[in-house]
């Protein structure tokens, strides 16, 4: 399935979220998230720790597993999946793409390319060059590299709080 939406469309954002550490989650299982994982290169992955809750279904299940499991199988997925984002981004690079700024306060401006969704994935950190703008302005700019889970670039044209083109609001709604 996953290939045959990068076949329709190779730009598309894929990301999913998983729980490690669940009660009865053994270590084979999570030999086959990570197994999953490789395969299927997902763009983004968020990770949540199992926490024992009281008064929850799962508080109550045997087969707790230990904290010091649970912490070393999110360690290992999130070094494992920051090894896979960054591959994931190099596509990235080389090519231009349109970046909503959040911050042009320092040296460099921060911001969210098409890819990115607020709050759960990287940054395009750009360097800004001659140009002035402001939180909210969209920027075409080129990606020149990647820095672990965040693109960097070189802002080449602002359009102020332009509307996105329907392509960037098609892959918008795919990452969404």
């Amino acid at each position: 399935m996953l290939a045959n939406l990068r076949r329709i469309c190779p730009d598309i954002t894929i990301r999913s979220t998983f729980i490690v550490g669940f009660p009865g989650e053994s270590e084979t299982e999570f030999e086959e998230l990570l197994a999953f994982l490789d395969a299927a290169e997902l763009d983004w992955v968020g990770a949540f720790r199992y926490s024992r809750e009281e008064g929850t279904p799962a508080a109550a299940m045997g087969d707790q597993v230990p904290s010091r499991t649970i912490a070393r199988r999110y360690d290992t997925l999130m070094r494992a999946q920051q090894a896979i984002t960054s591959r994931r981004l190099q596509r990235w690079v080389g090519r231009e793409t349109e970046v909503l700024l959040t911050d042009v306060s320092g040296r460099a401006w921060m911001g969210r390319a098409v890819n990115q969704a607020p709050d759960v994935d990287g940054e395009t950190l750009l360097a800004p060059g001659d140009l002035a703008a402001a939180p909210g302005d969209f920027v075409r700019a080129r990606i020149t590299g990647v820095d672990g889970y965040d693109l960097r670039g070189q802002a080449a044209s602002v359009s102020e709080r332009a509307a996105p083109t329907s392509r960037s609001l098609l892959q918008l709604a795919v990452v969404s």
